[in-house]
């Protein structure tokens, strides 16, 4: 049994790989306030905006969580945030053109620009619509929210 077990904790990723399932990812760089300075060519198929439209918004204007909470303290990552981004548990909200909701993981790389301190933030979508409806699963992770991001 134990055998068996390993054997498809090995596999599964191999099996995912040969199908050729790469999931669509986006790269937005924003300032130490969250202003977003730059995002690649994939953030319109993503998240539905022009590069030139994100330019200057805030970052939560894509992901509603980021707007609550402290990107950068004392020239670092949120210590907090790089421990959601870091575990994966709970994805963040998206919100695209058209009020077009879905799930994402997020990882966050603290950069020099020219302009100065910055963040990158990859983007992998995890889905394309979300049931906002009330849930048991929805209330643990809003709780779960609340204690790991503290709003």
């Amino acid at each position: 049994m134990t055998t068996e077990l390993i054997h498809d904790h090995i596999t599964a990723p191999q099996q995912k790989a040969s199908m050729n399932v790469k999931p669509k990812q986006c790269r937005i760089w924003v300032n130490k306030n969250g202003q977003i300075l730059d995002c690649c060519e994939n953030s319109q198929n993503i998240f539905g905006y022009s590069n030139s439209d994100l330019k200057s918004r805030h970052i939560s204007t894509l992901i509603p969580s980021l707007g609550e909470t402290k990107l950068i303290e004392k020239d670092v990552i949120n210590p907090q945030l790089a421990y959601r981004c870091h575990c994966g548990i709970i994805p963040f909200k998206t919100i695209g053109f058209h009020g077009r909701q879905g799930l994402c993981d997020l990882f966050i790389n603290r950069v020099v620009l020219p302009s100065g301190l910055a963040l990158a933030i990859i983007c992998v979508p995890l889905s394309s619509q979300i049931d906002l409806a009330p849930s048991k699963s929805r209330q643990t992770h809003d709780s779960l929210h609340t204690t790991l991001i503290g709003h």
